[in-house]
C-alpha cells in the first residue's frame, strides 16, 4: 500500500449528520495529504457517475456500506469498475457471510469490519479472527433484555445502551442502539483483552427497480430511505419494494405537520431520486398504516423488498 500510495474511498451519505463523511471532512480540512487522498463519494449519486469517479480516483481502500460495496462488486464483475483496492472496510449495516465472500472475491481483498454508528463513532472493530472488539475503553457497552436488565455474556440481548461521555458537546447516556447483540464472554485468540460480540445488525438487501428498456437498476436501501428521512415533516419512515415500479412508504410525521404538503414533497424528491437513478417511473403508494416493527424478528426495518 505505502509503494502505491494510500488513496481512500468511503461510500456513504455525503450531505446530513452523518458521522464517517462529517468526521473525513473535517479530516481533509485539517490535512493537506488527506485532502488529495481520501473522498468521499455519495451513495446518492447514480451509479454510472460513481463508477465514473471511482475509476478516476482509484482507491486502494473502499470503506462504506456492506451494500454498497456489494454494488461496486457487481460492477467490478461487469467490468464498468476496474480498480484494484488492498482493503475494503465495512460498517453502517450487518456483513453477512455471503455479502464478505462476494466482496472479497470481487475485489480480491480482505474485508475489515466495524461495528458503529453515526452517533457512536469507533464503537468496535474486527480483528483478525472475525472478532468485533468493543472499545470498552472509550464506550460502556450494556447487553440489555426487553427490561433493560443486563444480560449474561453467551445470550442475544433484547437491544444494547451505550454511554459516551467524551463527546463534550453532546454526552450520550444509555443510548438505545437497537441491535440484538451477544457477548462472547471468553478470550478471543488473537490476544485482545476488549469484549468481543457479535451483532444481528439490520441487513438490507439491495433493491431491484427497472429500467425503461427492461434491465434492472440496483438501488441501494440505504440511500433510498435517506431520500424520504430528509424529508421536511418526516419523522420516521419505512419503503417496501412491493414490484419492480413500485414502492410502498409508510410515514411517522413529525408534529404540527400538513400531511398533504408533507406527501406532496415526499412524492417530488422520490420521483427526482429514482429519475436521476435512470430507472422506468416507479408508482409510490402512501400507506395508511405507520411504520411498524418486523413481526417475525421484532426488530424495526426501514427497508425491505416484498417480492
Amino acid at each position: 500500500m505505502l509503494r502505491r500510495g494510500l488513496r481512500a474511498a468511503a461510500l456513504f451519505v455525503a450531505d446530513g449528520h452523518i458521522g464517517a463523511s462529517a468526521a473525513l471532512a473535517a479530516a481533509r480540512r485539517r490535512s493537506a495529504f488527506l485532502a488529495s487522498r481520501a473522498r468521499v463519494f455519495s451513495v446518492l449519486r447514480p451509479v454510472p457517475d460513481l463508477v465514473r469517479e471511482i475509476n478516476e480516483f482509484q482507491p486502494t481502500i473502499v470503506e462504506g456500506y456492506p451494500s454498497a460495496l456489494a454494488l461496486l462488486a457487481g460492477e467490478q464483475r461487469a467490468g464498468r469498475l476496474a480498480i484494484e483496492p488492498l482493503l475494503a472496510i465495512t460498517a453502517g449495516e450487518q456483513l453477512t457471510p455471503a455479502l464478505r465472500a462476494d466482496i472479497e472475491s470481487a475485489f480480491g481483498c480482505p474485508i475489515q469490519n466495524r461495528y458503529a454508528s453515526a452517533e457512536l463513532p469507533g464503537l468496535s472493530m474486527e480483528c483478525r479472527y472475525g472478532s468485533l472488539h468493543v472499545n470498552t475503553d472509550w464506550y460502556l457497552f450494556e447487553p440489555v433484555d426487553e427490561n433493560y436488565q443486563p444480560v449474561a455474556a453467551g445470550a442475544v440481548s433484547h437491544t444494547v445502551l451505550v454511554t459516551n461521555l467524551a463527546n463534550r458537546v453532546q454526552p450520550l447516556i444509555r443510548y438505545d442502539l437497537g441491535d440484538r447483540v451477544k457477548l462472547t464472554g471468553t478470550p478471543c485468540a488473537c490476544g485482545k483483552r476488549l469484549p468481543a460480540t457479535t451483532v444481528e445488525g439490520r441487513a438490507a438487501d439491495l433493491l431491484l427497480f427497472e429500467a425503461p428498456d427492461g434491465t434492472a437498476i440496483t438501488v441501494l436501501p440505504l440511500a433510498l430511505v435517506t431520500v424520504i428521512e430528509e424529508t421536511p415533516g418526516v419523522h420516521r419512515c419505512q419503503a417496501i419494494r412491493t414490484g419492480p415500479r413500485a414502492l410502498t412508504v409508510r410515514l411517522e410525521m413529525s408534529p404540527d405537520t400538513d400531511p398533504g404538503q408533507v406527501w406532496r414533497a415526499v412524492d417530488e424528491r422520490l420521483h427526482a431520486y429514482f429519475a436521476a437513478q435512470q430507472t422506468a417511473p416507479v408508482a409510490v403508494e402512501h400507506a395508511v398504516e405507520p411504520p411498524a416493527v418486523d413481526p417475525r424478528s421484532g426488530k424495526f426495518r426501514q427497508v425491505w423488498s416484498a417480492h
